[in-house]
């Protein structure tokens, strides 16, 4: 059965997209939310570039079937460093986490760009309650986002 997985990616701006393709290729789905962000420029005081970055910079959601593509081969696969462990076990993460972060307004263009018809949202899914939908907005809000991963990070050790 197919579930979310964690991953990093290696350390480089290219290697996520590297990641992505890679898993492309033998048919698992990779999905790394990326947001615009405006930031000062240094030679015009007063005005912003806008800048395209991860929403969790260092991390990809994987979506695979371990009887099907070995954990070994992910990991194997160019531009991933590895998977997430808990306890020493690679474990799922929760599918409501992984849908609502694909449903904030950054993400959900990115997604279905990417992935035309792939993802279709469970309705008799068990949604995240109030205060989990807040600390997933308040990761997007976040401007650091070395400080978002490690929040992201905690919440999916919280949740789990």
């Amino acid at each position: 059965m197919e579930r979310w997985y964690l991953a990093c990616h290696k350390a480089g701006k290219d290697n996520v997209f590297k990641a992505q393709m890679t898993l492309e290729r033998i048919n698992v789905m990779a999905f790394s939310p990326i947001m615009r962000v405006y930031r000062p420029r240094a030679d015009r005081p007063g005005q912003s570039r806008q800048v395209i970055e991860q929403l969790f910079p260092g991390y990809i959601f994987i979506c695979f079937d371990p009887e099907i593509h070995h954990s070994s081969k992910i990991e194997t696969s160019p531009g991933i460093s590895h998977l997430v462990r808990f306890a020493g076990e690679i474990v799922p993460i929760r599918e409501t986490v992984v849908d609502s972060v694909m449903r904030l307004p950054v993400c959900v263009q990115a997604f279905s760009s990417i992935h035309p018809g792939k993802r279709q949202w469970d309705k008799n899914q068990v949604p995240l309650n109030n205060v989990q939908r807040q600390q997933i907005q308040s990761l997007v809000d976040e401007k650091d986002g070395e400080v978002r991963s490690a929040l992201f990070y905690a919440f999916i050790e919280a949740i789990r």
